[in-house]
């Protein structure tokens, strides 16, 4: 992504950082890496996300919670940045 903004020609700057949302101090490293490269973090994009397909009665309690808590991660990040 990053050639590709500056074949552009267009001037900025991003970072992308992997991370796993479930984690909370992974969450806190982001965040921090972001801080260290920027020094402040003014858009923060949360592509984070998790599907298990199967029939809706085939799936487990355990795949429903995963997707659930990846999907509605949202507003763990706001709580720890």
């Amino acid at each position: 992504m990053s050639k590709k903004l500056e074949s552009s020609g267009k001037s900025g700057k991003l970072l992308a950082v992997k991370c796993n949302v479930k984690e909370e101090e992974a969450v806190r490293a982001a965040f921090k890496k972001a801080m260290e490269v920027f020094g402040s973090v003014e858009v923060c994009v949360n592509n984070a996300g998790l599907a298990h397909y199967a029939p809706l009665l085939s799936g487990s309690t355990e795949d429903w919670r995963d997707m659930l808590e990846v999907s509605g991660i949202e507003e763990r990040v706001v709580r720890v940045v």
